[in-house]
């Protein structure tokens, strides 16, 4: 599997094609959008999360904050299915 990483493609038959594949898939940067699917989740990648802060005390006024997040994992739980 990982010993065909440093093969050029064209050399490799098809099932040692299949095998890469299927290496890259479960072990590279793709390996995490599958697991999010497999386990219901979403990934988002770069977001940018704002809210607001209402400052405690008198004429004090809001202030808009805001972060950035490089990937946020969202995953659904139903809460009817215990």
């Amino acid at each position: 599997m990982s010993q065909y990483v440093h093969v050029p493609k064209s050399e490799l038959d098809e099932a040692q094609l299949r095998q890469l594949e299927e290496h890259e898939i479960s072990q590279g940067p793709l390996s995490v959008l599958q697991q999010a699917v497999r386990n219901h989740a979403q990934v988002l990648e770069n977001v940018k999360e704002m809210w607001t802060e209402i400052p405690k005390g008198k004429n004090k006024k809001p202030v808009n904050k805001d972060r950035y997040i490089s990937k946020m994992f969202l995953r659904y739980v139903d809460s009817s299915a215990a």
